[in-house]
């Protein structure tokens, strides 16, 4: 039981770290976005940041990283169904319709 709260505590304190919120939100209203989309929608966010922003939200399950076998290499980034479902709870907790 102390090892759930232990990891929301985790999961609440990464997307609590900053740029979090806006990668989610970018993914929410576009459905995929390559890493220099994003970086683009998110202008003042360094490359470094994104990346690691992005690693964590994969960790936790909110997005999903797809390597494009093109050339140049292209990677694409979406939420989850768990992702969605997260956003949607926060729009309307929020009430930001």
């Amino acid at each position: 039981m102390l090892n759930n709260y232990i990891a929301l505590i985790r999961l609440l304190e990464d997307l609590g770290r900053k740029w979090s919120f806006y990668i989610l939100l970018s993914l929410f209203f576009n459905e995929t976005l390559g890493f220099n989309e994003l970086k683009k929608i998110i202008t003042p966010i360094s490359s470094r940041t994104l990346a690691v922003r992005l690693k964590d939200l994969e960790k936790f399950g909110l997005v999903t990283r797809k390597v494009l076998l093109e050339f140049p290499k292209r990677v694409e980034y979406r939420l989850t169904e768990n992702g969605k479902q997260f956003m949607n709870f926060i729009i309307h907790f929020f009430n930001f319709n």
